[in-house]
């Protein structure tokens, strides 16, 4: 059953993640105002979906519906660094349950330390120069 509950709450993100993210300003074509009904159907799809990724066990899928909600206007800044920050937990605590507690502090650090283009390196198993 809360595979199931991943899956519907996933299907309900499925769209939302194509959405452009543009500020909270007035649209003022006729494309952006598509946009802007977009995001009214993301919001309620999201709405929908959001309910189910609570029922599951699976914090990363919550992380993504709250990383999502984030940078949906009119959302004000302070409560998209709230639900950020709530989702960053989630993700650290996915990923500290598979490590010793000792360990994972340290991985962390080296982890912020790393550029993106770093990062990207290890995932594919490339080298970069090292930064200054």
């Amino acid at each position: 059953m809360l595979e199931t509950l991943r899956e519907c709450a996933l299907e309900k993100l499925g769209p939302v993640r194509r959405l452009p993210r543009c500020g909270n300003a007035m649209p003022n074509t006729s494309s952006e105002l598509a946009e802007v009904a977009d995001y009214a159907l993301a919001i309620q799809r999201l709405r929908e979906g959001l309910p189910l990724a609570l029922r599951t066990t699976d914090r990363l899928t919550l992380a993504r519906y709250l990383e999502t909600l984030a940078f949906l206007p009119p959302l004000r800044a302070e409560a998209a660094a709230r639900l950020l920050g709530t989702a960053s937990a989630l993700r650290q605590a996915e990923v500290q349950a598979r490590l010793v507690a000792s360990s994972f502090q340290a991985l962390w650090s080296e982890g912020e330390m790393l550029s993106p283009e770093q990062a990207a390196a290890e995932v594919l198993g490339t080298k970069t120069n090292p930064q200054p």
